[in-house]
């Protein structure tokens, strides 16, 4: 289905239910959601697509890259929203692993697009943070289950990254509704949802945010031994 059809819902069948853990959004709670619905805060647009996407069979946790006071009102409280801050080093990695739930594993990381420009994502998705966050702390501390997949917007800043960082494993161009945010985020918006921002899957994914393919928005990678290729 094409980015901007919005006829009906999608269908995204899960046989398990997967953890997925959405990097780059939070997850607030329904007393925030319902207090701050129709105003600026952009976590509960964050709020309404993680919800959206447990609708088709997901469970969520969110992680924020915003340095903010976590006392601000309509800052993420939710306990499955997880505060990081994996620019410092390998220490502030290993202490940040310790909000992650115990015993629980990821097989997918989502990576946002929403009002995220190319520059942004430049800065944010590096080479270091793939290596040093995914895989030296996610991975190499068990978090990841052995298939997981790393989706994110097919933009040269993030595809670059992926290559220097990710040698071991398969990197494809994917359909959009091979990515449950994005297709968490289309039904939302079928369903009648609209932020204040009138942000949609289509408008967030214009050339003008820096996608290498208008056919192909997003990338997928994938450890080689669950993929069945050969780098």
């Amino acid at each position: 289905m094409a980015s901007g059809t919005r006829s009906k819902k999608l269908n995204h069948f899960v046989i398990e239910k997967s953890n997925v853990l959405l990097l780059g959004m939070g997850f607030v709670s329904e007393q925030i959601c319902n207090e701050q619905t129709g105003t600026t805060n952009p976590y509960v647009r964050d709020t309404r697509r993680a919800r959206a996407i447990e609708d088709i069979g997901y469970h969520v946790h969110t992680i924020n890259m915003q340095l903010e006071q976590k006392d601000s009102a309509g800052f993420p409280d939710h306990p499955r929203h997880i505060q990081l801050t994996w620019s410092r080093g390998a220490r502030a990695v290993k202490q940040n692993l310790a909000q992650f739930p115990e015993g629980e594993k990821f097989k997918y990381i989502l990576l946002d697009y929403f009002r995220f420009p190319s520059d942004y994502m430049r800065r944010a998705y590096t080479t270091n943070f793939f290596k040093s966050f995914i895989l030296e702390g996610l991975r190499d501390h068990d978090f990841l289950t052995e298939d997981f997949q790393v989706i994110a917007p097919n933009s040269e800043a993030i595809v670059v990254a992926l290559n220097e960082s990710m040698s071991h494993y398969y990197i494809e161009r994917i359909d959009d509704s091979d990515n449950p945010l994005w297709v968490g985020t289309e039904n939302l918006y079928v369903s009648g949802y609209r932020d204040e921002g009138k942000y949609t899957n289509t408008d967030q994914l214009s050339v003008d945010l820096g996608y290498l393919d208008q056919k192909y928005h997003f990338v997928r990678m994938t450890p080689l031994a669950t993929s069945g290729k050969k780098r």
